[in-house]
């Protein structure tokens, strides 16, 4: 028998239905990543200098540090390094560029792939595959200079490792062993994934044998890259901080969020940003007063004007107002979160519509606003199918998703922080379809149809036979 590509995975890519639904999604998704490259040659984020700066002084020969000279506690050292590999070997950041979207190909065969040996489930493959190619904000980060698309590739390559641990005979500590440095790597990309280890593992102690043992190696092989970082940091500044962001996002968005929203009613703190004038108005005339209250705090300890300190000993007073600020308004939060929510998962498709795709706001707002609720709901409705069907697989996708979720809705929470979870997001959709479809039968009478159709002609070539 002729050895082919698919051959590798089995029967489950044996029949030609499914090869075809692969290699078309496959191939949608790679003239899609090329047409948004070539139509889109802004590459930059606001946030991008803060993540090329230290990696062209790392280049230079003068360490990770900022455009101040300071040590770098900002970024961690995951994308940066990142970067100064790509400006290193001659093909530049628009080399970084085009291996993100060769990446966001990549994910979306990997994803299919997984789906379906997995599952063994071809509408579920098929849609999920096909939800994560259209999903907006995974077409247009990999064209940016930022870390959400490799960040996406290492999540979703631990929560294969994960489930695969979770679903076998024998579980490795080997494997534990990868997952646990592959998380603890990922949060030097982006520091949003410092307390998923935890997360991964309680997953452990619910579906693996000898969990204790496991989940040792797990939070032992997590814990090392960040705490070696935290030591540089300390040992470069004093200050014992993972990354100096932390502060400012908790004061600049949460904090500043609760403020706005803590005098006004209940459905204008629910719908808090999706009241983008009032609501960001306020948010914005805020931050500069936090901003300056946070940083007298910190001359009047260091006696110097904040002009001359780091931004890691500012950061200390960011937090130290931020968490009396969310301290006495706590009660506030939930209303801030569903907004987030919305604004993280909705707001953000019909966002990209009007910013890259030139849609007409008026038509673009209620259009894509529909599709964002609908493939939530149908994200949420297959989390909990697969809770039933396979609790290993509907509990990673629940903690895993929900953790994410919840550390970035918020005012902050833009739409290129779903990227990460995109893929995932994508596969509890299809298993919220396959659920739809199982309850009202529409495969079956879908495939009654074609089948009666597929007769047709056949009947008629007897009944000419006949009359001959």
């Amino acid at each position: 028998m002729k050895k082919t590509l698919f051959s590798w995975f089995g029967d489950s890519f044996e029949d030609a239905p499914t090869r075809h639904a692969f290699l078309l999604i496959v191939g949608l998704c790679f003239v899609l990543h090329i047409a948004w490259f070539a139509l889109d040659r802004k590459h930059d984020d606001p946030d991008t200098q803060s993540y090329v700066v230290p990696a062209k002084n790392i280049l230079a020969g003068h360490g990770f540090r900022d455009e101040e000279g300071f040590p770098d506690t900002f970024r961690t050292p995951g994308y940066p390094m990142v970067i100064a590999g790509f400006l290193a070997s001659g093909m530049g950041l628009t080399g970084l560029v085009v291996f993100q979207h060769l990446l966001g190909t990549l994910l979306v065969a990997a994803l299919f792939i997984w789906a379906r040996l997995m599952i063994r489930d071809r509408l579920i493959a098929s849609t999920a595959s096909l939800i994560a190619v259209l999903y907006l904000p995974s077409l247009h980060e990999p064209n940016l200079i930022m870390a959400e698309t490799i960040f996406s590739v290492v999540l979703f390559a631990i929560v294969v490792l994960t489930y695969r641990l979770a679903t076998t005979d024998k579980p490795s500590s080997l494997v534990a062993l990868v997952i646990g440095t592959l998380a603890g790597l990922n949060v030097l990309l982006r520091p949003i994934g410092l307390w998923y280890g935890f997360v991964l593992a309680a997953y452990f102690l619910l579906f693996l044998r000898r969990r204790l043992f496991l989940v040792g190696i797990l939070i032992l092989s997590f814990a090392l890259p960040p705490a070696l970082w935290t030591a540089r940091n300390y040992r470069q500044t004093g200050i014992a901080t993972l990354t100096s962001i932390t502060g400012e996002n908790l004061l600049f968005f949460r904090a500043a969020g609760l403020l706005v929203i803590e005098d006004r009613g209940f459905l204008y703190g629910l719908l808090a940003m999706q009241l983008e004038h009032d609501f960001f108005l306020r948010f914005r005339r805020l931050q500069p007063k936090l901003k300056r209250a946070a940083e007298e705090r910190a001359s009047a300890v260091w006696g110097k004007p904040a002009s001359r300190l780091s931004h890691v000993q500012k950061e200390v007073y960011y937090n130290e107002l931020a968490r009396e600020i969310v301290k006495t308004r706590i009660m506030h939060y939930p209303k801030l979160f569903v907004s987030g929510v919305i604004q993280l998962l909705v707001d953000g498709l019909w966002q990209i519509a009007v910013q890259k795709l030139d849609f007409d706001y008026r038509r673009a707002i209620p259009g894509f606003t529909f599709l964002g609720l609908m493939l939530l709901g149908f994200a949420v409705a297959g989390v909990v199918w697969f809770c039933g069907t396979s609790p290993s697989l509907g509990w990673l996708l629940a903690l895993t998703l929900g953790y994410f979720v919840a550390v970035s809705a918020g005012p902050g929470g833009v739409y290129r922080f779903s990227v990460p979870i995109a893929p995932l997001y994508a596969l509890a959709a299809g298993g919220g379809i396959r659920w739809l479809a199982n309850r009202t039968g529409i495969i079956s009478q879908i495939r009654e149809v074609w089948s009666a159709l597929s007769e047709v002609p056949e009947t008629r070539g007897e009944s000419k036979r006949a009359t001959h």
